[in-house]
């Protein structure tokens, strides 16, 4: 079957301009893909928000309910560091993420002071925290410090933050990715997390510096935001440069090559064969991963 790719609309972002590919990434070298080599699969609205490229902050909400996807931390981590709740609860590739990252931090430097604070939050939570923090600051001030209910990273189960266990006497310190830390900071992308909200990126974010807030989004993602210096938002806007239709992006990490590429609306197209995965971005379309 020959599909009329005309009504997919996926024109590359106008921001294409404005980006260098990094040293480690190749755009492919054949001609635009033939879209009779895939297979069509057809999405719906709730499907946006299925998937690690999930796009949330202070103007993209998350409403799906995902109580029954979360897995007790408690239940994988470690020794190595250490956890302030048995009832935090992330995705399950989160929290196997997250137990190889700590367990990493403390291989390279024998620092098991790394506290895992949270996970998922609940609606109801979120708005408790945000209306705490209104008490303290206005409106405009407050959404830069603590996400709105129904906005925050937490509900979808991909985010967690830490902080530190002063090892002398129990007190909890800051997490602030300086000094020793910094290891952590540096090697999250191996493991497929980065930090959310950067201190260079708050114009685009919308969200203050937060060096303990820690999101993952899966390996090459989590690389290729790392190399090229990306936050989640510009990242998001920079895969709509590869449209299905188009060239994609490729990224060769630890032995394996991925191949990335963009479908705006419901029509995805995915390979007919092999490993590959289907990722809403919570926006507009879908990205495909294709692993080699």
């Amino acid at each position: 079957m020959v599909y009329n790719i005309s009504n997919l609309d996926s024109k590359p972002s106008s921001n294409e301009s404005h980006f260098e590919v990094g040293s480690g990434i190749e755009i492919t070298d054949n001609e635009p893909a033939d879209i009779e080599n895939y297979n069509l699969i057809t999405k719906d609205f709730d499907d946006l928000s299925v998937g690690d490229l999930v796009l949330i902050g202070n103007q993209y909400k998350f409403t799906r309910d995902i109580t029954d996807e979360l897995v007790g931390m408690m239940d994988y981590k470690s020794d190595k560091y250490s956890i302030s709740d048995s009832s935090i609860i992330m995705k399950e590739d989160v929290a196997i993420a997250l137990n190889d990252l700590l367990n990493h931090f403390y291989e390279k430097t024998g620092n098991s002071t790394i506290n895992v604070t949270s996970g998922y939050r609940s609606y109801d939570l979120q708005k408790t925290l945000y209306e705490n923090e209104l008490l303290e600051t206005d409106s405009e001030e407050a959404v830069h410090w603590v996400a709105k209910p129904g906005y925050s990273e937490h509900h979808s189960g991909y985010a967690v933050d830490i902080n530190v266990i002063d090892g002398y006497n129990g007190v909890t310190l800051e997490y602030t990715g300086d000094g020793e830390f910094k290891k952590l900071n540096d090697s999250a992308p191996d493991y497929g997390f980065v930090v959310r909200y950067q201190e260079s990126k708050k114009d685009i974010t919308g969200i203050y510096y937060e060096p303990w807030h820690f999101r993952y989004v899966g390996i090459p993602h989590s690389k290729i935001m790392q190399e090229m210096n990306f936050c989640f938002e510009e990242y998001i806007d920079f895969l709509k440069n590869y449209p299905i239709d188009g060239k994609h992006l490729k990224y060769t990490f630890k032995n394996k090559t991925y191949e990335i590429y963009y479908c705006k609306g419901y029509n995805v197209y995915v390979p007919k064969s092999g490993e590959y995965q289907v990722s809403g971005n919570n926006v507009d379309g879908f990205i495909v991963t294709i692993t080699k």
